[in-house]
């Protein structure tokens, strides 16, 4: 048995896993051995797997009471389609969802939670005093456009901005900071050719 078969198997998510399988013939024999094995161990039998389209639905079978909790109370985390197969499933197995529902509403806004930047200081700081150097002028660019830009994409697609409405309002600050050095330093350029 190949180590590296099986290290990449065992790295896999049970969904990948199952994926690999219904297209086993693109794999080489050694492979394949070492995926079965690794199905036999999770608990999937080959005669479950017929469609991709059913994968996520047997992986779902296949959790824990306690995964499927986690997995309910923690949404963020996944698809809105495994979210649905996850509220059926918990269902099916009587586990009660009201209990759960505060612990979820907790994770949910903890998860949208936005970040304060760090760096907010050192952005001004750079796209004020260090922009005599260019350096300073492009970090200060970095920092203003990721406070003012970045956004945290959730598994169910969702997104929100990372930085609170205070620090992209200074990354917006940063970037006019910085646009402005670098007017002036062009400016000082042109007018003063000696610096050439």
């Amino acid at each position: 048995m190949d180590a590296n078969f099986l290290k990449t198997v065992k790295s896999k998510s049970d969904e990948q896993l199952l994926e690999i399988f219904l297209n086993h013939a693109d794999y080489q024999p050694e492979f394949v051995k070492v995926l079965l094995e690794e199905m036999k161990i999770r608990g999937y039998s080959q005669d479950e797997i017929k469609e991709k389209s059913e994968i996520i639905s047997i992986v779902v079978s296949h959790m824990s009471d306690e995964a499927l909790i986690q997995a309910y109370t923690h949404p963020c985390d996944y698809t809105k389609e495994k979210i649905c197969l996850i509220e059926e499933e918990i269902s099916t197995r009587n586990i009660d969802l009201n209990s759960l529902e505060k612990e979820r509403d907790e994770n949910i806004a903890d998860e949208h939670k936005q970040d304060r930047g760090k760096h907010i200081v050192l952005g001004i700081i750079l796209s004020t005093i260090l922009s005599i150097y260019l350096i300073g002028i492009i970090a200060a660019y970095i920092i203003g456009i990721d406070y003012r830009t970045k956004k945290h994409i959730f598994g169910d697609g969702t997104s929100i901005y990372k930085y609170d409405d205070y620090t992209r309002k200074r990354g917006l600050i940063i970037i006019i900071l910085a646009t402005l050095s670098f007017i002036v330093q062009v400016s000082i350029i042109l007018i003063s050719p000696s610096w050439i």
